[in-house]
Protein backbone atom coordinates (compact mmCIF):
# COMPACT_ATOMS: atom_id res chain seq x y z
CA UNK A 1 0.00 0.00 0.00
CA UNK A 2 0.87 3.38 -0.68
CA UNK A 3 1.77 5.21 2.90
CA UNK A 4 1.18 8.55 2.77
CA UNK A 5 3.48 10.95 5.46
CA UNK A 6 3.26 14.37 2.84
CA UNK A 7 1.80 16.27 6.42
CA UNK A 8 3.53 14.33 9.19
CA UNK A 9 6.81 12.71 9.09
CA UNK A 10 5.83 10.28 11.68
CA UNK A 11 2.51 8.98 11.61
CA UNK A 12 0.47 8.42 7.93
CA UNK A 13 -2.19 10.51 7.03
CA UNK A 14 -3.88 7.07 5.47
CA UNK A 15 -3.50 5.06 8.30
CA UNK A 16 -7.19 4.49 8.27
CA UNK A 17 -7.07 3.44 4.29
CA UNK A 18 -4.24 1.16 4.94
CA UNK A 19 -6.05 -0.79 7.44
CA UNK A 20 -8.89 -0.80 5.77
CA UNK A 21 -7.03 -2.48 2.48
CA UNK A 22 -8.87 0.61 0.52
CA UNK A 23 -5.31 2.31 0.30
CA UNK A 24 -3.69 2.89 -3.47
CA UNK A 25 -0.82 0.23 -4.06
CA UNK A 26 2.39 1.03 -4.35
CA UNK A 27 4.56 0.11 -7.33
CA UNK A 28 7.69 -1.99 -7.04
CA UNK A 29 10.73 -0.84 -10.03
CA UNK A 30 10.68 -4.51 -12.24
CA UNK A 31 15.03 -4.12 -12.13
CA UNK A 32 14.26 -5.07 -8.27
CA UNK A 33 13.40 -8.62 -9.40
CA UNK A 34 15.98 -8.66 -12.95
CA UNK A 35 19.48 -7.11 -11.54
CA UNK A 36 21.75 -9.72 -10.53
CA UNK A 37 22.99 -7.91 -7.20
CA UNK A 38 19.13 -7.91 -6.02
CA UNK A 39 18.09 -11.31 -7.22
CA UNK A 40 21.27 -13.53 -6.06
CA UNK A 41 21.19 -12.38 -2.24
CA UNK A 42 17.26 -13.21 -2.43
CA UNK A 43 16.40 -15.75 -4.54
CA UNK A 44 19.75 -17.64 -5.57
CA UNK A 45 21.63 -18.03 -2.21
CA UNK A 46 24.98 -18.33 -1.74
CA UNK A 47 27.11 -21.88 -1.93
CA UNK A 48 30.08 -23.28 -0.01
CA UNK A 49 32.79 -24.01 -1.95
CA UNK A 50 34.90 -24.95 0.90
CA UNK A 51 36.46 -28.72 0.22
CA UNK A 52 36.33 -29.31 3.89
CA UNK A 53 33.09 -29.04 5.01
CA UNK A 54 33.93 -28.05 8.97
CA UNK A 55 37.19 -25.77 8.34
CA UNK A 56 37.99 -23.04 10.54
CA UNK A 57 37.27 -19.75 8.59
CA UNK A 58 40.37 -18.10 7.17
CA UNK A 59 42.29 -15.55 9.34
CA UNK A 60 41.01 -11.69 9.19
CA UNK A 61 42.50 -9.09 6.87
CA UNK A 62 44.99 -7.60 9.30
CA UNK A 63 45.55 -4.27 6.75
CA UNK A 64 41.68 -3.93 7.42
CA UNK A 65 42.29 -4.48 11.41
CA UNK A 66 44.98 -1.89 11.39
CA UNK A 67 43.40 1.28 9.54
CA UNK A 68 40.40 0.42 12.33
CA UNK A 69 43.17 0.82 15.60
CA UNK A 70 45.53 3.15 13.93
CA UNK A 71 45.08 6.31 16.45
CA UNK A 72 44.14 9.49 15.31
CA UNK A 73 47.07 11.89 14.38
CA UNK A 74 48.67 14.27 17.56
CA UNK A 75 46.67 17.80 17.69
CA UNK A 76 48.31 20.50 16.15
CA UNK A 77 50.84 22.55 18.17
CA UNK A 78 49.11 25.48 20.65
CA UNK A 79 49.89 29.01 19.24
CA UNK A 80 52.72 30.95 20.69
CA UNK A 81 51.46 34.61 23.09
Amino acid sequence: MDVDYSTNAMIAINTDQILSGLATRSTVNPYYYSLERHIKPRYKGTQNISTEPDAPPPPPDLAFAEVLVTPPPPPPPAPIG
